[in-house]
């Protein structure tokens, strides 16, 4: 060989756990978003609480919509990038020059129409545009039903932490938010 290429983690450990206040409580069905904890819940008519923004809650979400999941919606501290998978699509096929950059004019496109798919679906920007791409620490997501869902009006989001449970869904501030299944997609600590 006249290589090695070390492919380790060096960044995400182990899941972040949490409980809320009355947890207990609760006569739904609570699962993590990580596991495959979710791949046995009943998603049919259910409205659902995903908490988190991250990656694995945008797939939960889309795991819960593609299921038959009635609404739902996502708790978070902020919103996260989440692009259609056309965006996705365009950085990876549009042609680079030799300082790895994209023609800044395609580009200014492109982020006016994801700008305007926001607006148009009635989904949430995150809160760091258009100074920053990201939230520090945080991925892009891709998904294509989460604005189809915004606009269908079968999802929402909350900008918020829960504070506790009550026996029908969770409690954000002053709001209660009734559910039927609660999915924690809270992160990981980190290594590094």
């Amino acid at each position: 060989s006249t290589g090695v290429i070390l492919a380790i983690n060096d960044r995400v450990g182990a899941p972040r756990t949490l409980v809320w206040e009355n947890e207990e409580r609760f006569e739904g069905t609570i699962v993590s978003g990580i596991s495959d904890e979710a791949l046995r819940v009943d998603w049919q008519d259910r409205s659902v609480v995903v908490v988190g923004m991250g990656a694995f809650a945008v797939e939960n979400v889309r795991t819960a919509l593609e299921g038959g999941a009635r609404q739902v919606t996502v708790v978070c501290r902020r919103h996260g990038t989440v692009c259609p998978k056309i965006v996705d699509y365009l950085n990876f096929a549009s042609p680079y020059d030799e300082g790895f950059q994209h023609d800044r004019k395609s580009s200014v496109r492109t982020m006016t129409l994801w700008k305007k798919l926001y607006d148009l679906s009635g989904a949430t920007q995150p809160e760091c545009w258009m100074a920053k791409m990201k939230h520090e620490g945080h991925t892009i997501s891709v998904s294509d039903i989460w604005f189809i869902a915004h606009h269908l009006k079968r999802m929402a989001t909350v900008t918020g932490s829960v504070d506790g449970m009550f026996e029908k869904g969770v409690i954000v501030g002053s709001q209660r938010i009734e559910a039927d299944v609660v999915v924690k997609c809270v992160g990981f600590h980190r290594n590094a």
